[in-house]
């Protein structure tokens, strides 16, 4: 003998509420991808104001990086009393520092940016950056003194 079940109200009630939540989610992807369509297109390349804020922090602190190279000559008037070599080795103590500041900002910049940003972005800040840094280090580098 087989036992019938009661009737469930809530049963009932939450299937159809979960018909309705899979549809108002179908409708809420329908809206982002449109929303998306309609940004600016500054927002479609750097992503969220977010990661146009860390941009921004970014090439700042490039450009620290680069104060502290073209602040070398000003260093090296100020070290007058030092042997050429001993003005060389605190030169290339002071690039190897930028170097490995610049290179610490990109890997900040990449991992602070979120996945949403654009491979645009990405690709011009690593433009920036390397090829900026690399640039003047390189010129600091050939006007150390004594090396």
């Amino acid at each position: 003998m087989s036992a019938i079940e009661p009737f469930d109200e809530n049963k009932e009630l939450s299937s159809e509420s979960s018909e309705a939540s899979s549809a108002a989610l179908r409708s809420n992807a329908v809206c982002e991808v449109q929303a998306d369509e309609r940004k600016p297109l500054v927002q479609r390349i750097f992503g969220t104001p977010t990661d146009t804020k860390t941009s921004f922090d970014s090439l700042r602190n490039m450009g620290i990086c680069i104060a502290m190279l073209l602040g070398l000559p000003t260093l090296y008037k100020a070290i007058w009393f030092l042997p050429e070599v001993g003005q060389g080795i605190t030169g290339c103590f002071v690039v190897a520092s930028t170097v490995t500041l610049a290179i610490a900002n990109l890997a900040w910049t990449f991992q602070t940016l979120q996945d949403k940003s654009s491979w645009i972005a990405k690709a011009f800040l690593t433009l920036i950056g390397s090829g900026i840094i690399g640039t003047f280090a390189y010129d600091a580098l050939r006007a150390l003194p004594g090396i």
